[in-house]
């Protein structure tokens, strides 16, 4: 029987065959098309809200479950180039934040000019009064979370704290401060995910500002990344403990055996989330349900309440973990002109997404006004 070589005595003379065809290119389009799902999935929700007799509530769940793998797809081709960085997280750290900023701007933008001033044109009176009153009926969750880039930005800032070494002021054992500064954005993720939850049971209304700068993801995958991030810095520690440099270290992360040792344990780490994800949006909705007896009403508005919170939506992670087994981070491209310009292509496909729904969302009000008049003017005192 041929003996095991441990990981910290892998290098590229003893290395294996297999490395995953998949690479962080094709997660980051599959990331796009899934968010595609979601802008699909919004405009659907609008459409059963101006027209209720419209029911897409299958559709839009299996929707939703394809609109919440786009972050953790995302968060995955975010690694590889954490991995392969060699210590650069400048770049990245910069891309990420400013296509947060430019979201968030963008998002303002559209709700204070052109939101405001169609209101103002053709309803009159004060819009933010009024979004108080319309709010809890257009937005089923309490909330708006839709700018991914801020996750990016987040798990990029948690993992250059656990792992970059500075040169100037953090050396020697101020490190553990540096180190230390990695509980930033956890404590981030944490408020935006109590935020969320408050207002997905009305105990809180968020005003349109804080939208851009809600995490969009479910409050264990989160938890998931940062086990990630941690058994990466631990394998790292581990090999530098073996006698091996930091250059060594850099030639290792660039083997198959690494690659396809750090995509099982990413299939692992997915797999047990979403068993915890389901067990605990189960037995939260049995204790909700089981405070007014439990009936089958009481149960779907605790499951309700539950999905709200954002649990029980890394339950899809689970179809990510084979995956896995098919990605490698360190596969790379000749050309990185799609690369470059694949968040263009992204944002582009998602705007004509909105921009085709609410056209045909807008043409139906007419209609509308001719086949359910009653409906019509009970909106239009809504607003």
């Amino acid at each position: 029987m041929k003996k095991r070589i441990p990981f910290y005595e892998r290098t590229a003379d003893c290395d294996i065959r297999y490395r995953g065809p998949l690479s962080y290119r094709y997660l980051r389009i599959a990331g796009w098309l899934c968010l595609m799902v979601a802008q699909l999935a919004f405009i659907l929700n609008l459409a059963q809200m101006v027209n209720p007799k419209l029911n897409y509530s299958a559709t839009m769940s299996i929707l939703k479950g394809i609109s919440n793998l786009s972050v953790p797809l995302f968060l995955i081709a975010n690694f590889s180039e954490i991995l392969t960085s060699q210590n650069k997280y400048k770049p990245m750290l910069i891309r990420y934040a400013t296509l947060m900023l430019g979201t968030a701007l963008l998002f303002i933008y559209f709700y204070e000019h052109i939101f405001g001033g169609i209101y103002t044109a053709y309803i009159g009176g004060d819009m933010e009064m009024k979004f108080e009153q319309f709010a809890p009926t257009i937005l089923t969750s309490g909330y708006l979370s839709f700018n991914i880039f801020l996750d990016l930005f987040l798990c990029s800032v948690f993992i250059f704290f656990l792992d970059y070494t500075p040169t100037k002021v953090f050396t020697g054992k101020k490190i553990i401060i540096f180190r230390l500064f990695a509980l930033l954005p956890v404590a981030y993720e944490v408020t935006s995910t109590v935020l969320k939850i408050e207002a997905s049971i009305e105990k809180v209304l968020l005003i349109p500002y804080i939208y851009p700068f809600l995490t969009t993801k479910p409050p264990l995958s989160f938890l998931a990344f940062v086990i990630l991030g941690l058994i990466m810095m631990g394998r790292k520690r581990k090999y530098i403990r073996h006698g091996h440099t930091m250059e060594e270290y850099h030639e290792f992360l660039k083997t198959n055996s690494n690659s396809l040792s750090f995509s099982i344990r990413m299939a692992i780490v997915f797999t047990v989330t979403a068993i915890v994800d389901l067990i605990l949006s189960i037995f939260l909705s049995f204790v909700l349900a089981s405070s007014n007896g439990i009936t089958e009403e009481a149960m779907f508005k605790a499951a309700t309440i539950v999905s709200r919170c954002g649990l029980g939506g890394s339950v899809n992670f689970v179809l990510l973990a084979p995956v896995l087994l098919l990605y490698s981070y360190n596969k790379k491209h000749k050309t990185a002109l799609v690369d470059n310009g694949l968040p263009l292509l992204g944002i582009v496909g998602c705007a004509l997404v909105i921009i085709e729904g609410l056209y045909r969302v807008v043409i139906m009000i007419p209609n509308m006004a001719v086949t359910n008049p009653a409906l019509m003017n009970q909106m239009m005192e809504t607003l």
